[in-house]
């Protein structure tokens, strides 16, 4: 595989089997301690990969310290939960029916609390399309630089709800990704269709969740303050009996 060519970063390293579905879809298999996974993977232009992910994981390290990333990447929610901690420091969650638009790097591991997990994503490779650009996209409004116009007010992450017609035009791509009975201008269609909507009013604000790890560090900060509080109430109070 050409190194220009965008793959998800645990590929490599737990990737068992590749399949051949169609002229335009290829089936990916991987496997960490014995729990599975799959992705339905298509190339409806150079520079940009689009996939169906299917996982039956709870756990999934990712190591990609050091790693140079010229990706910003589009990452919908369709069934279960997903968690992720971002090197800029911020823990990203996505439940069902929220989209992530990003240009960080993952840091650490993939963490699926509900052990499956489906989802699409599509993933813009910024060094392949700055040497060979896409102007179509770029006229249509949904190129790689407006998908980063939704980043820059966030320390490169952006988190939306979606409108119930982004949502089901989503599950549409991600079933015709997964029986492979599409031609690649079908998916080249779906997926603009799907970028140009995310410019055309069809994002709506989500009600931020709090996951299970971000849970316990607020009990821990708020325990902390409240041990804090009282010790300077006890200093305090010391303070002023020693007046009297």
């Amino acid at each position: 595989m050409s190194k220009t060519e965008f793959y998800p970063e645990w590929i490599e390293k737990y990737h068992v089997d590749t399949l051949g579905l169609s002229e335009c879809i290829e089936r990916w298999d991987y496997l960490y301690q014995k729990q599975k996974g799959q992705i339905y993977l298509c190339r409806p232009w150079p520079g940009i990969t689009v996939w169906a992910n299917k996982v039956f994981i709870e756990t999934l390290p990712c190591e990609t310290a050091g790693m140079r990333y010229p990706f910003v990447k589009l990452n919908y929610c369709i069934r279960g939960r997903c968690e992720v901690l971002l090197e800029n420091g911020k823990y990203i969650y996505l439940s069902a029916g929220m989209l992530s638009i990003d240009r960080n790097q993952v840091k650490g591991m993939f963490r699926y609390p509900t052990r499956e997990y489906e989802g699409l994503e599509i993933v813009f490779n910024l060094a392949e399309l700055e040497k060979s650009p896409l102007t179509i996209l770029d006229e249509l409004g949904v190129g790689a630089g407006r998908l980063q116009d939704f980043t820059e007010s966030d320390c490169g992450s952006f988190i939306s709800g979606v409108s119930a017609k982004w949502d089901m035009l989503a599950k549409s791509l991600t079933g015709s990704l997964e029986t492979a009975e599409g031609r690649i201008e079908d998916y080249r269609f779906y997926s603009l269709e799907l970028l140009y909507l995310l410019t055309a009013g069809h994002l709506k604000p989500v009600k931020r969740h709090m996951s299970p790890a971000g849970r316990d560090g607020l009990r821990k900060r708020r325990k902390n303050a409240s041990a804090g509080i009282f010790r300077r109430f006890i200093l305090w109070n010391s303070l002023l009996c020693g007046r009297e």
